[in-house]
């Protein structure tokens, strides 16, 4: 079967392509991803060889393009048209990274969140939630270029309103995504063990704020999953 693109999104797949060609780029590594932290930063490093990366804005019809040297990051500031705050919004984006050994994180004042490149996404999660300090949590579920139908069965010892309905524990929301579509849910009771089931992949983030969000993870899809783990901790030293 075949699906015809329309004639605006030809073009604007055709524009990323030229100036990928332009730009001598022909491999590389992409993230979805979705601006949830405060500051709107994200910060790209290389190893010894150097790269650059592309910021691409699919709704906004730009992008932004960065160079990095070896060893070192380069930040960009997310447009803040594109942060998220509640419900379905058009307001994911994606990051094109080009070189060998980068990585993409996020930061704010509060902490920095590795990402997973689009490869690494899947279709099914299970919900963990590092609360800390917190008044709310918060769930991003961000969609890249296809529509996507999204079930959310929720598992929580309250209740949480979406669509002038309120949900309970057991109860499943279900959303469906176009492209490049988020939906964003708060709630006053931890999430952990929610279930999200997706037709096609997407990215999950889960958060905690207090007036803004201080604390945030991107979560591995059920197929990363395994028996084996390793712990990383992290101390902060003060002079």
């Amino acid at each position: 079967m075949r699906y015809r693109l329309s004639t605006v999104k030809m073009g604007r797949f055709m524009e990323v392509a030229l100036l990928l060609v332009s730009l001598g780029i022909v491999d590389g590594v992409s993230y979805l991803l979705a601006c949830i932290m405060c500051s709107g930063v994200v910060i790209t490093t290389a190893g010894n060889t150097g790269g650059s990366f592309m910021v691409d804005y699919p709704q906004l019809g730009y992008n932004v393009t960065r160079s990095v040297t070896p060893y070192n990051d380069t930040a960009a500031r997310i447009d803040p048209l594109l942060w998220v705050t509640v419900g379905v919004e058009t307001k994911a984006y994606v990051i094109h990274v080009f070189g060998k050994d980068m990585c993409v994180d996020g930061y704010d004042g509060y902490g920095v969140v590795s990402f997973l490149p689009i490869s690494g996404l899947g279709s099914r999660y299970v919900v963990s939630t590092c609360e800390g300090y917190r008044i709310q949590v918060v769930l991003v579920i961000a969609n890249h270029n296809h529509k996507t139908d999204v079930d959310i069965t929720l598992m929580l010892e309250g209740n949480v309103t979406y669509g002038n309905m309120t949900y309970i524990g057991g109860d499943t929301i279900k959303v469906t995504l176009d492209e490049y579509q988020t939906f964003t849910m708060k709630s006053d009771y931890d999430l952990t063990g929610t279930v999200i089931n997706a037709t096609h992949t997407v990215a999950v983030f889960s958060g905690a704020m207090q007036g803004v969000v201080r604390s945030l993870a991107q979560l591995f899809p059920v197929r990363h999953h395994g028996t084996f783990c390793l712990y990383v901790t992290c101390f902060y030293f003060i002079k």
